[in-house]
């Protein structure tokens, strides 16, 4: 069995390993409530594992979109600074008539 705990984790998805896993944390003492633990945990690794996958992504969509509306906005505030400086012009134009 792997020592590293990031190969371990790596490892999660083949339930195989996670059988075999689980299966090697029988110890004599309390063996039942050891591999309960053990179960336990897996589960909470894997759970996390993917939580933190989703959350990931979903700050990527949320990035994406934040960036499409400062894009979009950049567009808006270029808009209105021709549009302005077209009224200047034309309030001095009017001036010196």
């Amino acid at each position: 069995m792997a020592a590293d705990p990031k190969e371990i984790l790596a490892r999660f998805d083949d339930a195989d390993f996670v059988r075999d896993f689980i299966a090697r944390s029988n110890t004599a003492v309390t063996a039942e409530m050891n591999q309960s633990r053990v179960a336990s945990e897996v589960l909470l690794a894997k759970t996390i594992s993917q939580a933190m996958a989703e959350h990931a992504g979903a700050l990527q969509a949320g990035a994406r979109a934040s960036e499409k509306h400062a894009r979009s906005l950049t567009h808006a505030t270029w808009a209105l600074f021709a549009a302005t400086v077209a009224l200047v012009f034309i309030a001095a134009a009017q001036l010196w008539r």
